[in-house]
């Protein structure tokens, strides 16, 4: 028995050995076992922080229902995916925003978000992006079936996520990312310089190794990528859109190709907007900008017909309701081009203050809760052409 516990050990020893570094890591940069009532209590008491979970993004959905309820109540509140998180506290009233981004897949899981939220906690104005790919059958094969989503559930990393995020965490050690000195179990990161330097904290192997994450607003900092962007530096993600544009050729998942657009998703957005209505919530609604690159050859392929009978179905559905549909899916719709463009389906900071500008002139009730004048100042003095403000 000995001699087999001998040979088991000397066998388990090198895979040990592999995992200890990225163990390690993630142990240092708060991924694994982290606590999310520590989190939200930071946002609510407004400490400085940035979380950019990299092997457990399961956890997000939870953490921004959490903060939303345990903050005193928003007045605007943007809900989507990842393609509404570029909206900013700044761009409004005095802490009257929160961005609850990256909760939404699908159309029906809008209702169960806003339904999930204590009744105290519901926003007087809902900022909602319209992901296309939601209204392609191919995309997103919805049935009538209500959308089976708990947003107070998630799951902790365990060994075996150790092991699949291994490779992916030595790459970034190896490349110079991640430098192994900067991982401690308090991750910090200083924001700033000079006098007005602030201090947060860091969760998560994005925010560490990728200056990636949530702010306490709700809206995510692309440090990392945008470092790459302005620099030119052709390992950014999707540089010059190629990874976007294999995926509209290749009619890779979102990008699935369709003719039609999908009457049961339009069908399923009444329950939600009947939900608003009821609740005293005005909707503005938006479809999100690809980039002009990204969008053209959609469009060009001739691959994406129901592209162009969005607005048509979409607009009236609001409009019936008195609520808000603006159409961006490109970025020169928002008054802005490529070189704003986080990548082939991402507007920058930048994109989304000169999409709500455009709001705004048009007559969006936002204007109850935007200064016009300070957000057109702030477009002309921007930090870079994809960041406009500080990240606290």
């Amino acid at each position: 028995m000995k001699r087999l516990l001998t040979k088991i050990a000397l066998l388990a020893a090198p895979y040990a050995l592999y995992l200890s570094i990225p163990f390690w890591v993630l142990v240092g940069t708060g991924e694994f076992r982290f606590n999310i009532d520590e989190i939200v209590g930071r946002a609510v008491r407004g400490t400085p922080q940035m979380i950019g979970f990299r092997f457990n993004e399961s956890a997000y959905k939870c953490l921004k229902l959490k903060t939303l309820s345990q903050l005193p109540r928003r007045d605007v509140v943007a809900l989507g995916s990842s393609r509404v998180l570029q909206f900013r506290d700044k761009m409004f009233a005095p802490k009257g925003f929160y961005n609850a981004g990256y909760t939404i897949t699908s159309v029906p899981q809008f209702l169960a978000f806003v339904s999930s939220l204590p009744e105290e906690k519901l926003p007087k104005t809902l900022i909602v992006g319209l992901d296309q790919w939601m209204f392609n059958k191919n995309a997103d094969a919805l049935d009538r079936a209500p959308a089976k989503v708990d947003f107070s559930k998630f799951e902790q990393m365990d060994f075996v996520s150790v092991f699949n995020a291994s490779d992916k965490i030595y790459k970034k050690v190896f490349d110079g990312s991640l430098s192994l000195s900067d991982v401690g179990t308090t991750g910090a990161a200083v924001c700033g310089k000079g006098p007005g330097a602030v201090t947060l904290a860091t969760v998560g192997f994005n925010a560490c190794a990728n200056k990636t994450g949530f702010l306490n607003d709700g809206s995510m900092h692309y440090g990392g990528q945008i470092g790459k962007l302005v620099a030119g530096d052709k390992s950014a993600d999707d540089y010059q859109f190629r990874n976007t544009l294999k995926k509209i050729e290749k009619g890779d998942t979102k990008f699935s190709h369709g003719d039609r657009i999908n009457p049961e998703a339009v069908r399923q957005l009444r329950p939600f907007l009947d939900f608003c209505r009821t609740k005293n919530i005005h909707v503005v609604a938006f479809l999100p900008p690809f980039s002009d690159t990204a969008y053209r050859a959609m469009l060009g392929s001739g691959k994406f017909a129901y592209l162009d009978q969005l607005t048509p179905a979409l607009a009236p559905v609001f409009q019936e309701y008195g609520y808000e549909f603006y159409d961006f899916s490109s970025v020169s719709r928002a008054g802005s081009t490529d070189l704003e463009a986080i990548d082939g389906f991402h507007g920058s900071e930048s994109v989304y203050l000169n999409m709500l500008i455009r709001m705004l002139e048009a007559g969006s009730s936002l204007n109850g809760v935007c200064d016009l004048q300070a957000l057109r100042e702030s477009a002309e003095h921007k930090k870079n052409r994809y960041l406009v403000y500080d990240m606290y």
